[in-house]
Order: C-alpha cells, then structure tokens, then sequence
C-alpha cells in the first residue's frame, strides 16, 4: 500500500505540479477538492513559471506520504 501511495504523489508532482497541467488534475484528487487544486497550482507557478520540483525521498505510512 504504500508503495503504491508514493508512487501516486510522485506521479502527481511529475504530472501536474512540474508541468502545470491542470487537465490531470482529475486523476490524483477527490472530485471535492479539484477546484481548489488547480488555483493552488496555478497560483504557485504564476509566481514560480519555471518550478520544478525534485523527489529526493518520501515516507509513507497507509495512505499518507511525505515527499
């Protein structure tokens, strides 16, 4: 299991956050907070164009991951 959660969170940064495309948005959070999510991201690369974020480690405990 929680490999599993890790590698979601790693696809989420790699899919979304470092490429700003919010299309996927759908595919990694609840529908509740979707909405929430891309104003987040758009909010951080608007001040950040050129973010790229880099997994150095993770631990997962369950489903809860810190990256």
């Amino acid at each position: 299991m929680e490999d599993v959660a890790k590698l979601v969170v790693r696809r989420f940064i790699e899919a979304v956050v470092n490429t700003g495309d919010l299309n996927r948005v759908t595919e990694f959070v609840a529908a509740a907070i979707v909405e929430e999510t891309k104003r987040h991201i758009e909010g951080v690369r608007s001040t950040y164009p050129d973010l790229s974020v880099t997994v150095e480690d993770q631990i997962a405990e369950g489903e809860m991951v810190a990256t």
